[in-house]
């Protein structure tokens, strides 16, 4: 049943999974590198025109699902 006074059907929230990977190696036992996979496969945050956070998507339920698939890889370097 829609909100009062809206034009959208309103179905409330839906499931949202995205899946991270992480992997890092220490080359040395200062150095290590890194790297992450977010939403590794690209799912899309469900549709919900209603949202009054955002247009179309709950931004702060969804945020991975609105971004997509994100990398990011880095090099850590320890100095004692």
């Amino acid at each position: 049943m829609p909100p009062a006074g809206s034009i959208y059907p309103f179905r409330g929230a839906s499931r949202f999974w995205d899946f991270n990977l992480h992997a890092s190696y220490d080359v040395t036992d200062q150095l290590r590198v890194y790297g992450n996979m977010l939403n590794a496969f690209n799912t899309p945050p469900p549709l919900e025109p209603a949202q009054y956070g955002g247009v179309n998507y709950n931004p702060a339920a969804y945020q991975a699902g609105i971004v997509g698939r994100f990398f990011q890889l880095g090099v850590r370097f320890k100095t004692d």
